[in-house]
């Protein structure tokens, strides 16, 4: 017997809905296993980036630790130059007390000798003046110029023209000068005879005899110049025969005190002309120690120096 026709129907449909449930089935499992591996894939890269940050991680640690020691060593540097800045301005600090303690010192020590100069100046002045006195009772006159401590002797009729031999006058006016000079400045000297009329004050460097003449030319081998030194020499001359020990006078550097100089035509007298005899001459110059002098100039050099410290310490923090 034939199944009819709604049993046929009913078995297909029967069939196809067997497929259509294998499909979803199918589908289900393959939408499982895509997620399945969606997941898995997704974990791998998950994975993968989560050890790359870890080692991104780890050596940013590193870098920091290293930054941390780089900034721990920075902080000790600058508390190291912050201790030297304020060992710098503590002996900044007393540099500038030290300095101005020496410029205190050295202005005393200026104001000292300038003091003394002046008071060394005086005595010289005293000495010429004294001299000048003794000679006056003699009839002898002798000009005095303070400021360039120079005794100036009377020159009328002290040398003929062209000679340097003393005229019978001028040796006698010279020898009274060199008896005064040998009465009084063995006090302003060092000395072998032990006088002790006056306290040694050996305060001069030279006393320098000093040759002149006028502006006449001169006949004689090497002029005017060698004219003015023999005339100086004729007056050393004189004191060499005299009984006063003067030429073993000796300043305080233990040398001997008496020096010559010959000027020739180049220092006349302002006041009259050239070729007036008045023009042939002898001065005496005493010059004060120079150790004085050497010793300002020191002082003057140190005053630069100071200066320069007082400069620098006060320009900087």
């Amino acid at each position: 017997m034939r199944p009819s026709q709604s049993e046929q129907e009913d078995a297909g449909e029967g069939y196809f809905a067997s497929i259509s449930d294998l499909m979803v089935g199918i589908l289900f499992i393959f939408l499982l296993m895509l997620a399945v591996f969606a997941i898995n894939y997704a974990t791998d890269d998950t994975e993968k980036e989560i050890r790359e940050l870890r080692e991104k991680v780890a050596a940013l640690t590193v870098d920091v630790e290293d930054l941390r020691k780089l900034l721990q060593e920075r902080d000790r540097e600058i508390a190291s130059q912050r201790e030297s800045i304020a060992n710098l301005i503590q002996a900044r600090d007393a540099l500038r007390h030290i300095l101005a303690d020496l410029a205190e010192q050295l202005e005393s020590v200026n104001i000292a000798l300038s003091n003394d100069q002046g008071r060394l100046e005086q005595i010289r002045g005293d000495l010429l003046f004294a001299i000048q006195r003794g000679l006056a009772s003699r009839n002898v006159t002798v000009e005095v110029d303070v400021a360039q401590g120079i005794l100036r002797l009377s020159s009328e009729g002290l040398f003929e023209l062209n000679e340097a031999r003393f005229t019978t006058d001028g040796e006698i006016k010279a020898k009274a000068l060199i008896e005064e000079m040998g009465r009084l400045l063995p006090c302003y000297s060092i000395s072998k005879a032990d006088d002790s009329s006056c306290k040694k004050q050996p305060i001069f460097e030279t006393v320098l005899v000093e040759g002149h003449t006028d502006t006449l030319p001169s006949p004689t081998e090497g002029g005017n110049w060698r004219l003015s030194t023999d005339r100086a020499r004729a007056f050393l001359r004189l004191i060499d025969e005299s009984p006063l020990p003067l030429r073993d006078l000796k300043n305080d550097r233990d040398q001997l005190l008496f020096g010559l100089a010959g000027y020739g035509d180049a220092r006349n007298l302002q006041s009259i002309d050239g070729k007036d005899r008045r023009n042939r001459r002898i001065e005496v110059r005493f010059l004060l120690s120079s150790r004085r002098e050497d010793l300002t100039d020191k002082i003057q050099r140190l005053e630069a120096v100071l200066s320069t410290l007082r400069s620098v310490a006060g320009n900087r923090p």
